[in-house]
């Protein structure tokens, strides 16, 4: 079975995803569902009670049925930049539209076009789904308090409600990760002027929805809504009797407040024309007292509108960049096949708080070299949180001429991988370098080149009758390293070093293939004040069988 039946559905497992339907009532195929950050969630189906009016000589209830179908329920929010976008919308009955003065930024106004969304409930320890279709927002309130995050309610009205084992999306999009806005940001500005003393807000929308139903259908056929009414209520500490006297007078007035910076990742809420419809400043101890004044929002002709969002788009976080001080590993200019120079690599970007793994001094993890030359190895040591040093050390066994080594980082090298990098990328994660072979010295140029010559020669197998011992092996090698051009008196000096000899065995009656001979050797070149050693090599030297008299 898809769940466990000794196991209770968790509030901790809870999810919540929603897509946009074409028709009211029906789920688009195939929807691509995303994910809606929640704090509560009491979508559900109520039917209507029908009890039967027959009266009995018994004085029993002789019938009782269920009516109409229809879902409703109340989603619990903080409100975040971006996560809701689609619901504010619907609250408003309106799309986001580009703002013509400000380049990037968009605005609601109050409309009259409804849209309808599928929801689904996911009790995912479970494995079980309710899906909730031709849900409109009824409903949209906005609570700001000191102290807490911005919270918020917003109450669906549907059509139908369907259950299942398998979810409508099995990998939804997830929700949006800006933080929730709080109390601490933010700023009201009431008849042009700024409050600095508000102890709440709340601003309530209120669509005056409702289903309705036809004949020969148990769910509705459609939802109606009423007029656009949004109300609130501000608390401040009660200094004057300027806002009583708006109450008192019925003079009107103007409310805006903005939810973050104003810069980036905020909303500004404006409602262009309020009037109070109450004021009261109950004492009820010792300590201040504060001034309760709630409000209707009335439609302004200047702005069209009785409400108007305002969303400054989020600062798009810069790109996260591996920036290297150089791309040319540089030859040693007195050590043939060495590299003098480092290249450090410092990484930027991303939300600020991207650094490298590992310890500072160390060998950093998740660091990928390729294409480094024979005889080499590459290395990357962290020197502070954001840089690292990128050195190839060793001798190379030819000549470094040519050589196209690259480094990949990959997200094992990173903080959190590539998260929270634009696209989850990072520009620079591989760099290609090239190596300069020296040219200051002319000897490093003849040693590089006898170098190069000796790595191509080849070693094939020498018989045991011709080259019995280590010393008959030695002179041959030596004497196919003299023959490299440019070795010799006056040119490179080419010196074989036996590293390692097995001596071969002959066959016997009891062996008669014997055992090979094995010479390991590596070559010191030099000349001048250059030096470099090249290999190691392996000369094989075959045992003589063994032949039978």
């Amino acid at each position: 079975m898809a769940n466990n039946m000794n196991q209770f559905a968790s509030g901790g497992y809870h999810g919540t995803r929603y897509v946009k339907e074409v028709e009211f009532g029906i789920t688009p195929e195939n929807p691509t569902m995303r994910s809606l950050r929640h704090t509560s969630n009491s979508l559900m189906l109520t039917r209507d009670s029908l009890t039967s009016a027959e009266l009995r000589d018994d004085a029993q209830i002789s019938d009782f049925r269920l009516g109409n179908r229809q879902s409703s329920g109340d989603l619990g929010i903080e409100l975040s930049f971006a996560e809701y976008d689609d619901l504010l919308a619907a609250a408003l009955r309106s799309e986001w539209q580009d703002d013509p003065n400000i380049p990037g930024n968009k605005f609601l106004i109050a409309g009259i076009n409804v849209p309808s969304f599928t929801l689904e409930r996911s009790f995912n320890n479970i494995k079980q789904y309710e899906t909730f279709t031709g849900c409109q927002v009824n409903t949209l309130t906005l609570t700001v308090t000191p102290n807490t995050m911005v919270t918020g309610t917003i109450g669906f009205i549907g059509s139908n409600i369907g259950f299942s084992n398998e979810p409508l999306d099995p990998i939804p999009d997830p929700s949006y990760a800006y933080p929730p806005y709080d109390g601490f940001q933010g700023k009201l500005i009431e008849g042009g002027s700024v409050i600095s003393v508000v102890t709440s807000m709340e601003i309530s929308i209120d669509n005056a929805m409702e289903a309705n139903f036809v004949i020969g259908k148990d769910v509705a056929e459609a939802v109606t809504a009423g007029r656009i009414n949004v109300t609130g209520t501000i608390s401040a500490y009660f200094q004057n009797n300027d806002l009583l006297s708006k109450f008192a007078n019925e003079i009107e007035s103007s409310l805006q407040f903005t939810l973050g910076d104003g810069i980036s990742a905020s909303y500004v809420i404006t409602l262009p024309r309020i009037k109070y419809s109450g004021g009261d400043n109950p004492v009820d101890g010792e300590g201040p007292i504060t001034l309760n004044m709630p409000f209707q929002a009335l439609y302004d002709d200047c702005s069209g509108t009785n409400i108007r969002i305002d969303r400054y788009p989020a600062t798009e976080l810069p790109d996260c960049v591996l920036a290297y001080d150089g791309t040319v590993f540089t030859e040693s200019s007195t050590v043939a096949g060495t590299i003098d120079n480092t290249i450090i690599v410092t990484l930027s970007g991303g939300n600020g708080l991207k650094t490298f793994t590992g310890t500072i001094g160390q060998e950093m993890p998740g660091v990928v070299w390729n294409g480094i030359p024979a005889g080499m190895l590459g290395s990357a040591i962290k020197q502070s949180p954001t840089e690292a040093a990128l050195t190839l050390t060793g001798m190379a066994s030819g000549s470094l001429a040519g050589a196209t080594p690259s480094v990949t980082f990959a997200e094992a090298a990173v903080t959190l991988g590539f998260c929270h990098c634009p696209n989850d990328t990072v520009t620079g994660a591989t760099q290609a370098f090239t190596v300069t072979a020296s040219a200051a010295d002319p000897d490093v140029q003849a040693v590089n080149d006898v170098a190069t010559k000796i790595a191509a020669l080849t070693w094939p197998a020498i018989d045991q009758a011709t080259y019995p011992d280590e010393d008959t092996t030695e002179t041959y090698i030596e004497s196919k390293i003299d023959a490299v051009d440019g070795v010799g008196t006056g040119a490179v000096i080419a010196l074989p070093t036996n590293t390692s000899y097995t001596a071969p065995i002959a066959g016997t009656d009891v062996d008669t293939d014997g055992s090979d001979g094995v010479y390991t050797f590596s070559v010191a070149l030099s000349k001048g004040a250059v030096n470099q050693t090249v290999g190691p090599y392996t000369q094989t030297i075959t045992a003589t069988p063994y032949v039978a008299p």
